[in-house]
C-alpha cells in the first residue's frame, strides 16, 4: 500500500472516531457523545453470568460490529445500543478481566491479518461502550482502558500508526474520565507528537486542498490534544501557549469544514473554539461561537444542551447572571437525574454555584437540589459497595455544602438541616433503614423470610468491601474467602429475586428492590426529643465556616449559629495539632505524655473555638438532657467534656444531668430508637483474652453480678472460633474487656484483640489477622436481642474522619449487627480508670438509669472521687484479691487527692445510639 493511500485510510478511520467524540474544553466533561434523549430509567440484572456467557457475548458483539461497519452512523448507533442494552447484565465489574483473557487467547491463535481485524473490532466495541450512558462509570472506563490496551498490542506505532493513534486517543479520554490524569497527560503528549508528524506528510497547501476532510480531522484532533495538555500545565504561560496552539488548530479545521456541507462538524468546531476563548478570558468571542453552534444543532438534543451549559458558564463569567441561569435551566431540561445523572449533576452544580456566588438563594437551591438528586441516583443505582458509594459521595460534598449555605441564607432552616442529614452516615443509614423496608399485604412469615434474605445480602456485601480496603493478593485463603462471599451473595440475590416474584409481587405489585431510603424531615428530627427538657445540637463543617443547629421543642424550634472563616481555620489548626500529638504517641512515650498533659487545656480551647458559650444561649435553661450529632473530625472528640463558659471546672456533663449522648446522624438515632430491647438479664463477655490486662478480671467479675445469667470467655478461651453467633443472638448485653485499635488508613480493618493474637508469627499476616475481630466481621453477627454493647478497650469509638462523614469504625459494625446502644472509647485508655469507670457504669444501670445517664454519672463520680472515697468504694467488691489490688494502688496516692481528675481518665468514653 502506498504512503498516500495508507495515510488516507488512516485519516478516514480517525474521521469515524471524530463523529463519535469531540473535546469541548469549556466544561469539566472531557467528551460529549451524541446521544438521544428520553432514555428509559436505569435497570440492572442482578444475576451473575458465567464465564461462557461473557465469551459468547464478546463473540456476538464483534460479529455484530463487523456486520454493521458499512451502515450509516445512525444505524450503527442504533444496533450498537441494542447490542449493549440486551447484555447489560454482563457489563459488570468482571467484564474487563474477561475481555482481556478472551482477547489474549483469541489473538494468539489467528493470523496477523485477522488479528488486525479483531483488534479493530475491539476498538470499535470500546467506542460503543464509551458512548453508552447506562453503564456504571467506573466499569465503563475500566472496560475501555482494557480494550484499548489489548488493541495496542496489535496496533503498534510502527506497524499501524493510525489505528494506534486512535486507540491512544480513546485511552486518553478513558484515563481522564477515570481520574488518572498522569496517564491522560502522557497520552496527550504522544498524540500531539503523532498528529504533528502526520500533518507533515504533505505540504500544508497540498494536504488541505487534496485531502480537505482528512486535514480537518487531524487539525481538530490536534486542537483537542493541546486543550487536554493545557489542563495539566503548571505555569499560566505554558497553559496559554497550549491554548493558542489549540485555537490555531481549530481555526484551520474550521476553514476546511463548510457550514453548508457539514453543519454538525462545523458546529462542533465552533463550540471547541468557543471553549478555548472562554479559557482565555475572551467571553464575547466565546458567546458568539456558542450562539453560532446553537443555530445549527437541533433543539433539545444532547449537544444542544451541552452548548447551552457552555453558554451559561460564559455568561456567568461576564456577570450576566440572568442569562446564565436561563441557559443552565435549558440544559437541565435535557440532562435529567434519571437519563443523564452525571451530566445532570455537573450542570446542576453549575447553576447552584453561579447562583450562590451571586446571592441568588432560590436559584442556588434549585440547582443544587437537582444536582443532589442526580448524585443520589448514581449512589443508589450505580454503586454496589460502600467504597464505591463513598467515592461518588466524596465527589458531591460541595453540593450539600452549597445547598446548606443557600438554605440558611434564604432562612429555610428546616430544609438546611434536612440536607445536612442527607449527607451524614449515608451508608449506615441505608443499611439500617433497609431493615424496615417491608412488603404489604403478605403474611408475617413471608415478611420475616424477606427480611432475613435482605439482611444476609447486606452482610455479604459489606464483607465484600474488604476488596477495597485490604490488598492481600498473595494470600490464597483470603481470595478463596472473598470468592465464597461473592458466590453466596449472588445466590442470595437470585433467591431474593425469585422470592419477590413468587411470594410478594402477587400481593404487592408495586414492591421492588429499588425502594429508596427516604431522608428525615425536620418534624421527625424534632420528634426524636422525648420531652421539652431535651435539646439536640448538630454540627456541620463547610468549606469555609462551620454551622451549628440547635433544635428544641420550644419556639422557634430550630436556631442556627454560624462561625467566622477565622474560626474554621483555627479549628483546622487545633485539630492538626491534637491528632499529630496523639499519633506521635504511638511511637514515642514522651509525645504520648505531652498529649495527655495538654488534653484539658486543649478541650478548654476547643470550647472557645466552637463558641460553646454562644451555642448554649440558644438552649433553654430548663433543658437537662442533650443529644450531640457531630460531623467529620468532631465525631472523635469528647464534646461532652468541653468546659462551660463561666465555670471552667465544669463541663457539659454537669449542665445536663439527664445525660449527654451521641449519634452519627439523626436518621441513625431514629433507627436505633426503633430497636426496642426491654430485656437486660443475659451477659456475653470477652475477658482479658491476651492475658496482659491487669484489671480486666476485676472489671468483668464485678459487672457479672448485675446479670441473672452470663456466658464469659476468659483468657485463652476467648478465641474467635469460640464466639458463637447463636450465643450472641440471645445476649442482651455484650461486653468486650480487651485490647482494641483503630486503623486510620483502613477503618474497616479496625479491630478487637482476641486470644493469642499477640503471639502470632509476624511473617504470617493471615494467621495474625485471624486472631482479631474486625469491623468487617462484625457484619455477620446477629445482635437482634442486644440492648447494649460495651467496648472496654482502646480507640473503639474512633471513626473515619474523612470529609464524606461516613461513620466507619467498630461502632459502625456493631450498629449494623443490631445493637441499640454502644459505649466506646475515643483514645488509648488507662486500664485502672477504665475498670473503675465501667464497674460504676454497670452499677448505675442496675439501679435503673439509662445508658447515657449511667455513663455520665460514672464519669463525674470518677472525676470527682477522692482517694478516701475510692478506698471506701472498693470495699463493696466481693473478691478479696481484687480489693487488695486496688488498695495497693490507692495507698500510694496523696491524701484528699483526686487520682482520676484529668479528662484523660474519664472523658474517653461516650454513649452512642439510644
Amino acid at each position: 500500500m502506498s504512503q498516500s493511500l495508507a495515510i488516507s485510510q488512516t485519516i478516514t478511520n480517525m474521521a469515524q472516531l471524530q463523529e463519535r467524540f469531540t473535546l469541548i474544553p469549556a466544561d469539566s466533561d472531557l467528551f460529549f457523545p451524541e446521544w438521544h434523549d428520553n432514555l428509559p430509567e436505569l435497570t440492572f440484572n442482578p444475576r451473575q453470568p458465567n464465564r461462557n456467557a461473557y465469551y459468547e457475548f464478546l463473540n456476538e458483539a464483534l460479529q455484530t460490529i463487523r456486520r454493521i461497519k458499512d451502515k450509516d452512523i445512525k444505524d450503527q448507533r442504533r444496533q450498537g445500543e441494542e447490542l449493549l442494552e440486551s447484555n447489560l447484565d454482563k457489563l459488570d465489574d468482571k467484564f474487563s478481566k474477561m475481555l482481556r483473557s478472551w482477547a489474549k487467547a483469541k489473538l494468539s491463535t489467528v493470523e496477523p491479518e485477522e488479528a488486525q481485524t479483531i483488534a479493530g473490532l475491539i476498538h470499535d466495541f470500546c467506542t460503543y461502550i464509551a458512548q453508552f450512558p447506562r453503564i456504571k462509570p467506573e466499569i465503563k472506563w475500566k472496560i475501555v482502558i482494557t480494550g484499548c490496551q489489548v488493541a495496542t498490542t496489535v496496533f503498534t506505532r510502527e506497524a499501524s500508526l493510525t489505528n494506534w493513534l486512535m486507540s491512544q486517543n480513546l485511552l486518553g479520554i478513558a484515563y481522564c474520565n477515570q481520574g488518572r490524569i498522569d496517564e491522560a497527560i502522557a497520552s496527550s503528549i504522544v498524540a500531539i507528537a503523532t498528529l504533528e508528524s502526520a500533518l507533515k506528510i504533505y505540504p500544508p497547501e497540498v494536504f488541505s486542498t487534496r485531502f480537505r476532510d482528512k486535514w480537518t480531522m487531524l487539525q481538530n484532533r490536534l486542537g483537542n490534544a493541546y486543550c487536554s495538555r493545557s489542563q495539566s500545565q503548571e505555569s499560566p504561560e505554558d497553559e496559554r501557549k497550549d491554548l493558542d496552539l489549540a485555537l490555531a488548530a481549530y481555526e484551520k479545521a474550521l476553514q476546511g469544514t463548510p457550514k453548508d456541507e457539514s453543519p454538525d462538524d462545523w458546529a462542533r468546531t465552533k463550540q471547541n473554539i468557543g471553549g478555548v476563548y472562554r479559557k482565555m478570558g475572551k467571553t464575547a468571542e466565546a458567546i458568539i461561537c456558542c450562539k453560532q453552534a446553537l443555530e445549527v444543532y437541533t433543539e433539545k438534543t444532547y449537544e444542544w444542551a451541552q452548548t447551552q451549559n457552555s453558554l451559561g458558564l460564559t455568561y456567568s463569567d461576564e456577570r450576566n447572571i440572568d442569562q446564565a441561569i436561563d441557559c443552565f435551566r435549558l440544559a437541565l431540561k435535557i440532562f435529567t437525574p434519571t437519563a443523564y445523572p452525571e451530566d445532570c449533576c455537573n450542570k446542576g452544580r453549575s447553576l447552584g454555584y453561579v447562583a450562590l456566588g451571586n446571592r441568588r438563594w432560590q436559584e442556588a437551591i434549585e440547582g443544587y437540589g437537582i444536582a443532589i438528586e442526580a448524585l443520589e441516583q448514581q449512589i443508589n443505582i450505580w454503586a454496589t459497595t460502600d467504597a464505591q458509594r463513598q467515592k461518588i459521595q466524596q465527589s458531591g460534598i460541595d453540593l450539600y455544602c452549597g445547598m446548606v449555605k443557600a438554605c440558611i441564607n434564604d432562612s429555610q432552616l428546616t430544609k438546611a438541616i434536612e440536607y445536612v442529614e442527607r449527607n451524614k452516615a449515608r451508608n449506615l443509614v441505608k443499611f439500617l433503614a433497609s431493615e424496615n423496608l417491608e412488603p404489604k399485604g403478605v403474611s408475617e412469615d413471608i415478611r420475616n423470610q424477606y427480611k432475613r434474605l435482605r439482611q444476609e445480602i447486606s452482610k455479604r456485601q459489606n464483607l465484600l468491601d474488604m476488596r477495597d480496603v485490604q490488598n492481600r493478593e498473595s494470600d490464597e485463603s483470603y481470595r478463596t474467602q472473598l470468592n465464597q462471599f461473592q458466590e453466596e451473595s449472588n445466590k442470595l440475590k437470585e433467591q431474593l429475586d425469585s422470592f419477590i416474584a413468587e411470594k410478594i409481587q402477587p400481593h404487592d405489585p408495586s414492591f421492588n428492590l429499588t425502594q429508596q431510603v427516604k431522608g428525615i424531615l425536620f418534624e421527625e428530627i424534632q420528634a426524636l426529643l422525648p420531652d421539652n427538657q431535651t435539646a439536640l445540637i448538630e454540627w456541620y463543617i463547610l468549606d469555609d465556616i462551620f454551622v451549628t443547629f440547635i433544635i428544641t421543642h420550644q419556639s422557634p424550634g430550630i436556631t442556627v449559629w454560624q462561625s467566622d472563616p477565622e474560626d474554621r481555620e483555627t479549628f483546622q489548626s487545633w485539630g492538626n495539632e491534637y491528632f499529630q500529638d496523639y499519633v506521635l504517641g504511638y511511637y514515642d512515650q514522651s509525645s504520648k505524655q505531652v498529649w495527655r498533659d495538654h488534653l484539658e487545656s486543649r478541650l478548654n480551647r476547643l470550647a472557645e473555638i466552637l463558641h460553646l458559650n454562644e451555642i448554649l444561649t440558644h438552649v433553654p435553661d430548663t433543658c437537662d438532657r442533650i443529644i450531640l450529632i457531630p460531623h467529620q473530625s468532631l465525631h472523635i472528640l469528647p464534646l461532652h467534656a468541653l468546659s462551660l463558659p463561666d465555670e471552667k471546672s465544669k463541663c457539659l456533663l454537669d449542665k445536663f444531668p439527664r445525660g449527654v449522648h451521641y449519634a452519627p446522624s439523626c436518621q441513625v438515632l431514629q433507627l436505633a430508637q426503633s430497636r426496642q430491647r426491654p430485656d437486660f438479664t443475659h451477659l456475653f463477655a470477652i475477658q482479658n483474652p491476651t492475658k496482659d490486662l491487669d484489671y480486666s478480671d476485676i472489671e468483668v467479675e464485678a459487672i457479672k453480678q448485675s446479670f441473672h445469667s452470663s456466658h464469659i470467655l476468659v483468657k485463652d478461651n476467648a478465641k474467635k472460633s469460640a464466639i458463637d453467633n447463636e450465643q450472641l443472638q440471645t445476649a442482651h448485653c455484650i461486653h468486650f474487656s480487651c485490647h482494641g485499635d483503630f486503623d486510620f488508613e483502613r477503618p474497616l480493618l479496625s479491630k478487637l484483640h482476641l486470644a493469642d493474637c499477640h503471639i502470632s508469627p509476624k511473617n504470617d499476616p493471615a494467621t495474625a489477622f485471624s486472631k482479631y475481630l474486625t469491623v468487617l466481621e462484625l457484619f455477620t453477627f446477629d445482635l437482634s436481642q442486644c440492648r447494649l454493647v460495651t467496648l472496654s478497650a482502646c480507640e473503639t469509638g474512633l471513626t473515619d474522619p474523612s470529609a464524606t462523614d461516613e461513620y466507619i469504625g467498630l461502632t459502625h459494625g456493631f450498629l449494623v449487627a443490631g445493637t441499640a446502644s454502644i459505649v466506646c472509647s475515643l483514645w488509648t485508655v488507662n486500664e485502672l480508670s477504665t475498670a473503675l469507670l465501667i464497674i460504676r457504669f454497670y452499677q448505675n444501670l442496675k439501679s435503673g438509669s439509662t445508658v447515657p445517664v449511667a455513663l455520665n454519672q460514672a464519669q463525674t463520680w470518677l472525676r470527682d472521687a477522692t482517694k478516701e472515697e475510692l478506698q471506701q468504694w472498693v470495699k463493696q467488691l466481693s473478691n478479696p484479691n481484687h480489693r487488695m489490688q486496688l488498695r495497693a494502688f490507692l495507698s500510694k496516692q496523696p491524701p484528699n487527692s483526686k487520682p482520676f481528675e484529668s479528662p484523660y481518665y474519664w472523658a474517653a468514653f461516650c454513649a452512642i445510639g439510644q
